[in-house]
């Protein structure tokens, strides 16, 4: 659902960072919409490694996608939390497990086109460890801001504070009966 053909209808050759990959369903829903030429590199983020040898699996058979069993942070620091028994979230500060953090401009140097981020409620860390990308080379955003109450209000502003031009975008692609799946989409 962070794929929309409106906002997005012609993706090729994107340096994609998805953080929060969990099991590979983003990047195949990615693949599936603009094809293999719609991407020149992907990198994966994932903080369970449950979650990332699922991961692997799944996306096996695809070339140039890189594999980061990190948390996508504010600075480079070790990461505690604790998992679900399914693996499909996570929480920070917990004491079961642990990984390093860091942050997008210390961990990938080239220019990157297209950033997912869906890393439940770390998402204002995570931008602002990417400051400098997202200042210098301008990605397009798909983020999730819908984890925390504050989200929705204060990571459009983040984001425009650290590049005025982008035009920014809400889509609500949940149920109901809960406010979940929100994605601010920035081009």
């Amino acid at each position: 659902h962070y794929y929309d053909l409106d906002l997005l209808p012609n993706l090729s050759h994107e340096v994609f960072v998805d953080v929060g990959a969990f099991t590979g369903d983003s990047v195949l829903d990615f693949i599936s919409t603009y094809g293999k030429a719609g991407y020149s590199k992907i990198y994966c983020y994932e903080m369970s490694e449950n979650n990332l040898e699922f991961l692997k699996v799944n996306l096996n058979g695809f070339n140039d996608i890189i594999f980061k069993h990190n948390a996508v942070t504010d600075r480079a620091r070790e990461i505690s939390y604790d998992e679900n028994e399914d693996s499909s979230a996570t929480k920070e500060g917990g004491k079961t497990k642990s990984v390093k953090g860091v942050s997008l401009d210390e961990d990938i140097s080239e220019n990157l086109s297209l950033i997912k981020m869906d890393i439940e409620g770390g998402e204002k860390q995570a931008l602002i460890g990417a400051k400098k990308h997202i200042s210098q080379s301008k990605p397009k955003l798909l983020i999730s801001v819908y984890h925390n109450n504050t989200d929705l209000f204060e990571l459009p502003k983040l984001i425009k504070d650290f590049n005025s031009s982008y035009d920014l975008h809400l889509r609500y692609y949940g149920g109901p009966i809960f406010p979940t799946e929100i994605v601010l989409i920035c081009k």
